[in-house]
Formats: structure tokens, sequence, C-alpha cells
């Protein structure tokens, strides 16, 4: 397995470039600066290149900042916020 680290996608277009050479996508967003309308946007960015995004990976959660839930799980579907 080989991963690659791209910039932002909102920021430039490199993302969107090498999206379309690789087999999947993983997201990792950022807690503390990213909301849930620039996740969907960075999503539907990559949708047109048909590269399937396989998940996110969220950083810098802090539950006693971010809530937490028992439910740990629930709502984490990028596709379930249309």
């Amino acid at each position: 397995m080989v991963l690659f680290v791209s910039p932002t996608v909102l920021a430039v277009n490199d993302a969107l470039l090498l999206a379309g050479s690789v087999d999947a996508i993983l997201l990792v967003v950022d807690a503390e600066s990213a909301d849930r309308h620039e996740v969907r946007r960075a999503k539907e960015q990559l949708e047109p290149i048909g590269t399937p995004v396989i998940g996110a990976v969220l950083n810098q959660f802090d539950p006693k900042i971010h809530g937490r839930t028992n439910r740990p799980y629930i709502g984490y579907n990028l596709d379930s916020h249309r």
C-alpha cells in the first residue's frame, strides 16, 4: 500500500489532479478548523473524478470542545447529510 498526501482539496487543484491517479481517497479533516459544509464541498469536488472516497479521518477532535455521544459513529457518514 502506498499513501499519497496532497494539499488541501479546497485550496489548490493539486489534490484533484492526484485523485485521478489513485485507487481510493481518504479525507483528513481538522476538527478545529473545518466545518461540515467545507467537508461536503471537498467531497463534492472529488466526486466527478470517479475515485471513491472511502472514509475520513478527524484530526484534532476534542470531546470536551466538540461534544461526545454514546453512539460515537452516528452522523459521520458524509452522504447522510445531503
